[in-house]
């Protein structure tokens, strides 16, 4: 019995789909993998619980795609929205808590996906000022 799963590949900054076939441990599934030539012995191995996957042949590995996900380790403190002028966000740039050991602020900037989620670059994207329908 198969499952689709969609990878968040944190190095071309996209979401990769697989199918998977479970396997007998609890959590665990195995599909083709997409970052090698892996045509006939599937490597890739997923836990759906941790949410995370692993390659046993090419060593890639990440977790799943979830839009919206909030790492723990790195709470965001604030989002600042960038609309156009008719008021259609077009991107964020959020803000993380400064925790022990930081020696800086931290800021990331992400856009839209279209379903909900977000893309965490900004490529492609005509940069607007902040507050830009009020200031017009």
């Amino acid at each position: 019995m198969g499952q689709t799963f969609e990878l968040w590949d944190k190095k071309n900054r996209k979401k990769i789909t697989v199918e998977a076939k479970k396997l007998p441990e609890p959590h665990e599934w195995r599909a083709l993998c997409p970052f090698h030539d892996d045509r006939e012995h599937p490597n890739l191995d997923i836990n759906d619980f941790k949410r995370v996957y692993t390659c046993r042949a090419c060593g890639a590995g990440g977790h799943l795609y979830e839009p919206g996900f909030e790492n723990p380790k790195r709470p965001i403190q604030e989002i600042y929205d960038y609309n156009d002028g008719e008021g259609e966000l077009k991107y964020q740039v959020v803000k993380y808590k400064v925790t022990e050991g930081d020696k800086a602020l931290k800021f990331k900037q992400r856009r839209p996906d279209g379903k909900g989620g977000f893309i965490w670059n900004l490529k492609d994207v005509k940069r607007v000022i902040y507050n830009f329908p009020e200031v017009l």
